[in-house]
């Protein structure tokens, strides 16, 4: 087995995971003071209440078991070489799971899991119980074995049947920055301690290792060799799980792993039937690729994979190949039908969709498109093919982990009356098993429901749903949905930056102008980008469902034929009268392309972006949004493209109408067709509404300030509403930037072609 490659499997494991959406839960109120416990909980979550506190505790608590508690051993920590006011300590509950489980991190951090960690109220998600887990110990239906070319791997000793939880696993996480803060020897000490205190000591320290040399680096070995990178509130960890870590990659494996955030556990569950003798495999790439890019995916990692799929006959793989980019294909031929009001031919393309996805083993795949036919055939009022598709989409859910199976009844209710279909439009790279270059989905609450109270609830919740909606429709137009504020001591004060350039236009900043700043309200370690994605997940976690903290990362086009020629003639000269032409005759300004100059801009602030993700300066933004003219276009692809192309993985940003610039009676405000948008860029998801031909920008019309403004109000309320996200790229213009700014609260300045910024935005829902 190659174990240096554990680390990409987190990107299916945590996709897998247990993870349960809110659908209704009791406000547990808070601490009432920094550095309280929690007080007036519910019912549901009293037990934690009594047995643990989320006071930060440390290797200063006193002598008694209680004063550290819920954990079975006292911390041990030391202090961050640089920093002597971080700490980093040694947790362990020695009586979680199969092995018990040990975190090394900050006193805050552990504090911040431990009520949810300890909680037995939280769902297991399919996760097995402990009656389940200690059968599954004394009599596991597989073995380790030496496997010829592979070294280690997992052997099915008897009939493992589909979507049997078959090996539960629980493992030692360590805070990604703890190795590099702490002295060598400190670090070692701490390892070794987390090691040596779970249950099975031996499981851990007999996995693989890259260096067979000093003993006293042992677990650092197996650490570097066996890890796969999570995060926990929000800071990167990494875990390493003795069983799971045996199980070998394939491209078409036939178990999948699930690991819950709320747990700290990880279970293996079998795909399809599995036979005795079989080998037990998961998949280190994400779901979909073809032959090439899992090729490709897999080779930064030293490894050929040589699975049965990638070694089968030429024609063998250019047949799944082709069916894989057939999905691709069809799926943006269906967004293409729905727009233009071709319903029944987007039903046939997504049944198309779905039998290529069956005959390639990718279930997985398939929840979002069952969802949309249960929609669509509820749209035509054809209600049983919708309950039909709806159960479909929540079942497929339900087995791999998303929900449990006695909500089913609850979603699918809810989905009939139009609601979100929570997994998947919470966060729909969920339902489509993208990889996690992006940081993981946050796991919340599920409602726990009786069936009889789930069909009383559904029956309630589609009436309150129907006036919900009728109300919310009719108040549409009558005024804004949110109030966005942008959040102040974040980053440099851009205007200023404008003001201080001899151009009088702000430009990139190192880092995007992050602040080096601290946040009262919590002790965070790590660079300052570290911080703030902490801190802006800390927001999110403790604010209620009116109000959302997003990242939004704004880049300005580059340099477009139009530029040049405005600064050719002169602004004045421009207006006048070349602004409303189509071209000089030698080059055409209509929805403007970029120049070489603008091309080259464009390339140069992608290896800022990528330079600075690599190097984990900055978070890679979640969602891609662009407007839909050229210029823009281009843009995102130059910039934004590369930093998912480079791992394997599509781009494919949403095109939306609103986001354009202000409209002006110039020709470069107009727009392409939809075809030949969709002809340029293939990938590209064009939002339905994007109409054929231009019917915004007009000859004669000029956009004021006030409207423009209310057009990004909009535009901001669409993405804010159905994109649940925490970092989102907006590719546009200068004058959609200061829209969006004037949105936010700030005062607006410019920017330079070629530029990329970033804003905290806050939303609070207006209730009138």
């Amino acid at each position: 087995m190659i174990d240096r490659l554990r680390s990409i499997s987190i990107s299916t494991a945590l996709l897998l995971a247990g993870t349960g959406l809110l659908v209704g839960a009791t406000d547990p109120g808070g601490p009432s003071r920094p550095g309280e416990c929690l007080a007036h909980l519910p019912g549901s979550i009293q037990w934690a209440s009594r047995h643990t506190s989320p006071l930060a505790v440390d290797d200063t608590a006193g002598p008694r078991p209680e004063s550290w508690a819920p954990w079975t051993h006292r911390p041990s920590c030391v202090e961050a070489a640089n920093d002597p006011k971080v700490k980093f300590c040694t947790y362990t509950d020695a009586g979680h799971g199969p092995h018990g489980f040990s975190l090394i991190t900050t006193p805050e951090i552990a504090a911040a899991n431990i009520d949810t960690l300890q909680d037995p109220s939280v769902s297991s998600v399919g996760a097995p119980n402990l009656e389940h887990w200690q059968k599954l110990e004394d009599d596991p239906p597989y073995e380790v074995v030496d496997l010829p070319g592979k070294g280690k791997g997992v052997v099915a000793t008897r009939l493992i049947k589909k979507y049997d939880v078959f090996m539960s696993d629980s493992a030692m996480f360590v805070n990604f920055r703890f190795t590099a803060s702490v002295r060598q020897q400190d670090g070692y000490d701490q390892l070794h301690t987390a090691a040596e205190r779970l249950r099975n000591p031996h499981a851990l320290l007999s996995l693989g290792r890259s260096n067979t040399g000093h003993q006293s680096d042992i677990v650092e070995d197996v650490m570097r060799t066996n890890s796969f990178n999570l995060d926990i509130s929000g800071v990167p960890h990494m875990g390493m799980f003795s069983k799971i870590s045996r199980v070998n990659h394939a491209c078409k494996p036939n178990s999948f792993m699930r690991f819950s955030k709320r747990s700290f556990g990880a279970t293996i569950v079998a795909f399809r039937d599995i036979r005795p003798g079989e080998e037990i495999t998961i998949s280190y790439a994400p779901f979909g690729l073809t032959h090439s890019q899992r090729q490709s995916t897999l080779a930064d990692w030293g490894f050929k994979c040589t699975c049965e799929m990638c070694t089968a006959a030429p024609d063998v793989i250019a047949e799944s190949d082709a069916r894989r980019s057939k999905v691709e294909d069809l799926q943006a031929e269906v967004l293409d039908f729905l727009g233009r009001g071709k319903i029944h031919g987007a039903i046939k393309l997504i049944k198309s969709i779905l039998e290529l996805l069956e005959t390639e083993g990718l279930q997985p795949l398939m929840t979002e498109h069952y969802d949309s036919l249960a929609r669509i055939y509820w749209y035509l009022n054809e209600r049983g093919k919708s309950r039909a598709n709806a159960r479909s989409a929540v079942e497929l859910l339900a087995v791999h982990g998303f929900i449990d199976l006695k909500d089913v009844d609850l979603y699918v209710g809810a989905l009939h009356f139009n609601q979100v279909l929570f997994v998947v439009r919470t966060d729909r790279r969920i339902a489509r098993f993208e990889p996690l270059t992006h940081p993981p989905v946050d796991e919340r609450r599920l409602m726990r429901t009786s069936v009889k109270k789930s069909i009383a609830a559904v029956f309630w919740l589609s009436v309150f749903i129907c006036a919900f909606l009728a109300i919310r429709n009719m108040a549409a137009f009558a005024g804004p949905r949110y109030r966005f504020t942008i959040q102040p001591d974040y980053f440099v004060d851009y205007e200023q930056v404008a003001a201080q350039d001899p151009s009088g236009k702000a430009t990139t900043q190192p880092n995007l102008g992050i602040l080096d700043r601290e946040y009262p309200e919590i002790e965070i370690p790590g660079t300052p980008w570290e911080r703030l994605v902490t801190n802006v997940t800390r927001l999110n976690a403790e604010s209620r469902g009116d109000v959302q903290y997003k990242v939004l990362f704004l880049t300005r086009h580059g340099l477009g034929y139009h530029n040049v020629q405005q600064a050719k003639v002169g602004t004045p000269e421009w207006d006048r009268y070349w602004s409303r032409l189509d071209g000089d005759g030698a080059v055409v300004w209509r929805d403007a392309p970029l120049v070489e100059e603008g091309i080259n801009q464009a390339k140069q602030l992608s290896l800022i972006w990528q330079d600075a993700v690599a190097n984990g300066v900055m978070p890679l933004p979640h969602s891609f949004y662009t407007s839909p003219l050229t210029r823009c276009l281009q843009t995102s692809k130059l910039v934004m493209g590369p930093l998912l192309e480079n791992r394997g993985h599509p781009f494919r940003p949403i095109v939306k109408e609103l986001l354009r610039e202000r409209m002006t009676d110039h020709t470069c405000d107009a727009r392409s067709t939809r075809t030949s948008i969709q002809e340029a860029y293939p990938e590209y998801i064009i939002e339905p509404s994007l109409t054929e031909t231009d019917e915004l920008w007009k000859a004669d019309r000029f956009e004021s300030d006030e409207e423009h403004i209310a057009r990004k109000q909009r535009v901001l309320e669409d993405i804010f509403s159905t994109d649940h996200s925490q970092y989102i790229s907006l590719t546009v213009h200068s004058q959609a930037i200061q829209a969006i700014m004037q949105v936010g609260g700030a005062k607006p300045f410019k920017i330079r072609e070629g530029t990329s910024f970033a804003v905290v935005m806050r939303a609070d829902v207006l209730h009138s």
